[in-house]
């Protein structure tokens, strides 16, 4: 959970910079919308979408999945917005935070 987040803000941080950082992994984490949606449309050199994957059980007792699914709506939400380009792929899997053979 933790990691997701510090990865994100690692992101912005990249993007504000100029960095063409592209692409966060996010595993068991929340996703924090305004955050995403302020690096998806900062300017950096490349313009290609920010692309987000995240995996996460279903059975997490630290982030329940349902919590997720309403921000998984707020960010596909945006995804028409010409100044917030992203891409979010998901995956789910049965279990907690643990990670399986599907997952990767």
């Amino acid at each position: 959970s933790q990691g997701a987040y510090l990865a994100a803000h690692g992101l912005m941080a990249l993007r504000a910079d100029g960095f063409p950082s592209s692409s966060l992994l996010i595993m068991s984490g929340f996703l924090d919308v305004q955050l995403l949606r302020r690096a998806a449309g900062t300017a950096i050199p490349d313009p290609s979408p920010l692309r987000i994957f995240m995996a996460h059980g279903e059975d997490d007792d630290v982030i329940p999945e349902n919590v997720l699914h309403k921000a998984i709506a707020s960010l596909r939400k945006m995804k028409n917005d010409p100044e917030c380009s992203m891409t979010l792929d998901t995956y789910f899997h049965e279990g907690g935070q643990e990670k399986n053979a599907e997952t990767v």
